[in-house]
């Protein structure tokens, strides 16, 4: 999702719980700009097929502007896995 109008000084804060499919795969949580900037990520996790919290925040110290919140991959794989 795309989260929009935060004034400066507020704080973005996203939290998740994901799990591998099957297979595992590394994915991490990330906080980007409008362009896709990362701004803020947790640190890379291994899945497994138990649900795990991943949770990053920023502090925003410019005008309000565009965020996107995703789960991605941190590397090309070819996986399956699920966010909560």
């Amino acid at each position: 999702p795309t989260l929009v109008g935060h004034p400066e000084g507020s704080h973005v804060v996203a939290s998740v719980e994901v799990r591998g499919a099957s297979a595992s795969g590394d994915v991490k949580l990330s906080i980007q700009d409008a362009d896709g900037d990362e701004l803020a990520a947790t640190s890379t996790h291994n899945l497994t097929t138990g649900f795990v919290r991943l949770s990053t925040s920023i502090a925003i110290g410019r005008p309000a502007a565009a965020y996107r919140v995703a789960v991605v991959t941190v590397a090309n794989h070819n996986i399956n896995f699920y966010v909560d």
